[in-house]
């Protein structure tokens, strides 16, 4: 699916925002002239501890320069208050649209964090409680990460933002948020776009051309530079899964491949990462999001099946696992059996059948190559639990038997 400038960032924010709340637990919001509701960017908490501030300026941004007024902007916004915004502009002129992403922290919470904003800021003694409240119900998230994001996202619908220059500003209570800090500006800009995005760069349009085992490589290579092993906390590997998979998704937004396909994986890998909570489990996620993307876009490459063939494939790739036949898939996606059968043989040259045993085949392989020990954990696992019949579907694609293959990875 093309993105078209008809498709305007407003338009798309609702699925922007359940992306970023999916990924990173953050609020998110649209402004349009004349901004209301602008509250709502810190959940109202500068005027609460600041009786005499207002956020609002009879719809009119008091601004220092005209900056703003000329082109689309990025921002990352600390408050003197310690906390953080992501805002985006993404319409020029006098009163431009804008984006606004948080509040969030950047690091957990410690009493000599609380200590040094209550020295740094005009506080009542008396919000303190109040002050501690709030930042232990926000999220905590990577700058780093969530300004990617958020810029591959909003870029994918108006490109034109791809080339906004991000900058590091801070919000006081007297100076509003127009003062840059040029030493942030650098960090959040060169440094991350060459050692980040020059990678990532490299790893989708592997992704995109289904270059399965050169994409995992190049995956690997990313998560090591982030630090990100089968060690790392289960909450920091969701965070990750999800970003990558937002930015699997977008990449294939730009490509011919029908976008209820790519909706499709998006949503299946949106859940597995939510709901899965084993820290071993979450990791070996990177490799199966990336083999099935790498297998969308192979897929498609490969093949000009029907929409409706493209179901079933997707049906069998997320429930191979289950008990399955081609009655079930044809109750599933409310068709006739025979002619669902007819049509996918016709546009694959194989059986229904013969399209689940070998997703299973391929599925065992990997947990054989993961490690796995007992014959009979994969074969439950993927959907053949009788070991006998396991052994037979397993021999028919490889020529030797799943004992024999588990022996000849071990040795």
């Amino acid at each position: 699916m093309l993105i078209t400038q008809a498709q305007t960032v407003k338009e798309a924010f609702p699925f922007i925002r359940q992306i970023l709340t999916d990924a990173f637990k953050v609020d998110a919001y649209y402004f349009s002239y004349p901004y209301q509701g602008l509250e709502q960017i810190d959940k109202g908490f500068r005027e609460m501890v600041w009786a005499d501030f207002s956020n609002e300026n009879d719809g009119r941004w008091d601004v220092h320069n005209q900056t703003l007024a000329d082109r689309h902007q990025f921002f990352l916004v600390e408050s003197v208050l310690g906390f953080y915004n992501l805002i985006a502009f993404t319409t020029p002129g006098e009163n431009p649209d804008f984006i606004t992403i948080g509040p969030f922290c950047t690091h957990s919470i410690t009493d000599s964090f609380f200590k040094k904003i209550i020295a740094s800021a005009p506080i009542l003694q008396g919000h303190v409680p109040v002050l501690k409240q709030f930042y232990e119900s926000l999220p905590v998230v990577d700058p780093d990460e969530l300004t990617a994001m958020t810029s591959h996202l909003v870029g994918a619908f108006l490109p034109q933002f791809e080339s906004a220059p991000l900058k590091f500003i801070r919000y006081s209570k007297n100076e509003r948020f127009f003062t840059e800090n040029e030493t942030q500006v650098y960090v959040f800009s060169s440094e991350m776009a060459e050692n980040f995005t020059k990678e990532l760069q490299a790893l989708l349009e592997l992704i995109e051309r289904g270059h399965a085992r050169e994409a995992w490589a190049r995956m690997q290579k990313l998560l090591s530079s982030r630090h990100i092993s089968d060690m790392t906390p289960a909450s920091k590997l969701k965070t990750e899964l999800a970003g990558f998979n937002t930015l699997f998704f977008g990449r294939m937004l730009d490509t011919h491949i029908p976008a209820f396909s790519i909706c499709r994986l998006w949503h299946t890998m949106s859940q597995r990462i939510q709901f899965e909570t084993k820290g071993i489990a979450l990791y070996k996620l990177f490799h199966e999001m990336v083999r099935k993307y790498c297998l969308l876009s192979q897929n498609h490459a490969n093949s000009e099946c029907s929409l409706l063939t493209w179901k079933i494939r997707l049906y069998v790739e997320e429930h191979f696992a289950e008990s399955l036949s081609l009655q079930v898939l044809a109750d599933n996606l409310g068709k006739n059996a025979s002619y669902l059968s007819a049509l996918f043989k016709k546009e694959t040259g194989q059986t229904v059948t013969e399209y689940i045993q070998k997703e299973r085949v391929r599925a065992a392989v990997r947990l054989f190559n993961e490690g796995a020990t007992s014959v009979t954990q994969v074969a439950s696992a993927v959907g053949i639990p009788d070991c006998c019949r396991f052994s037979r579907v397993f021999k028919k694609y490889t020529d030797i038997t799943p004992s024999q293959y588990r022996k000849m990875m071990r040795m």
